[in-house]
């Protein structure tokens, strides 16, 4: 049984999309660390209640989140509860599914970067502020900067496309980021926290991430040197999918078959969303902007 585990664990990695890898590595890195709590025994006592690795979150002390750089990337794969990893990787699947459906694969892996360092960059930056006024706060981990990043990214993206909710229906992904961003916003009016703020900065950065994509403005990738972590390839084109229109009579949005749109989302899993054609962008829009509306 073990052994098939194991098979299927590695056909996973191999051949899965990049949001695969990064849930299964926030699953594999929690249960390193509830094996580390129960071989060490009691360890310092993290807000959750749970016991704290500082070698895994950002320390809340700025000198020593500046002499600890791996924490800046791994805090995001460091899940002190059950609950908030199965909360957190439920997020990131649905709203990473839709980025990358839409605009491929490649572009969920440099928002999942973006949203870490941001959210970093954003909790170190005001812990400094903090530790100025002498105020307390906890350290940081988890992977809600990444995935407010990737949330934002996809309303940007698709602000009509719904998403159904239990109880609730048919909702747009862009209202459902609305309340998450204004809801941390008021998070942090009634009780001030680094991790707040980190949280906000990059649910921000997922908005430039994308308006980058359609201008000429550079990525945050490039700007603080991060592209060096991820090497971007050369752009073919750039993507322009939602002021496009076209005159074609190919590619009405009426008459969008279930093919074409499997075709494309196939080419751009192989080579990237921009190796399409100005039709075949054509075609994700409408596909996108009528699931979008759809009322099922």
């Amino acid at each position: 049984m073990f052994d098939d585990l194991r098979r299927d664990v590695q056909q996973l990695i191999r051949q899965g999309h990049s949001l695969t890898k990064i849930i299964l590595l926030n699953i594999a890195l929690w249960v390193l660390l509830v094996l580390l709590r129960a071989f060490a025994g009691p360890m310092h006592v993290h807000a959750t209640g749970i016991a704290n690795i500082p070698l895994w979150a950002i320390p809340s002390s700025p000198l020593q989140a500046l002499i600890t750089p791996w924490t800046w990337l791994i805090y995001a794969f460091t899940h002190f509860s059950i609950w908030n990893l199965i909360w957190e990787m439920l997020l990131l699947w649905w709203s990473g599914s839709i980025v990358g459906d839409l605009i491929g694969d490649k572009h969920v892996r440099r928002l999942f970067l973006t949203g870490v360092l941001t959210g970093a960059l954003g909790y170190i930056l005001s812990g400094m502020l903090f530790h100025l006024l002498d105020r307390p706060y906890t350290p940081l981990s988890g992977t809600m900067p990444a995935v407010l990043t990737m949330m934002t990214a996809a309303a940007t993206l698709a602000p009509s496309y719904q998403v159904r909710l239990l109880l609730l229906g048919n909702v747009k992904i862009s209202l459902i980021a609305g309340v998450f961003f204004f809801g941390y916003a008021l998070l942090f009016l009634l009780h001030p926290d680094p991790y707040y703020s980190a949280v906000l900065l990059s649910a921000l950065a997922g908005y430039y991430y994308i308006k980058h994509l359609y201008s000429s403005l550079p990525s945050l990738l490039d700007i603080f040197g991060w592209s060096k972590i991820i090497p971007k390839k050369p752009k073919r084109s750039k993507p322009r999918i939602f002021t496009m229109h076209t005159k074609s009579p190919k590619t009405p949005s009426t008459t969008i078959r279930q093919e074409d749109i499997d075709a494309i989302l196939d080419k751009i899993n192989r080579v990237g969303f921009d190796a399409l054609t100005p039709e075949e962008k054509e075609i994700l829009y409408q596909a996108a902007k009528q699931k979008g509306n759809k009322p099922d």
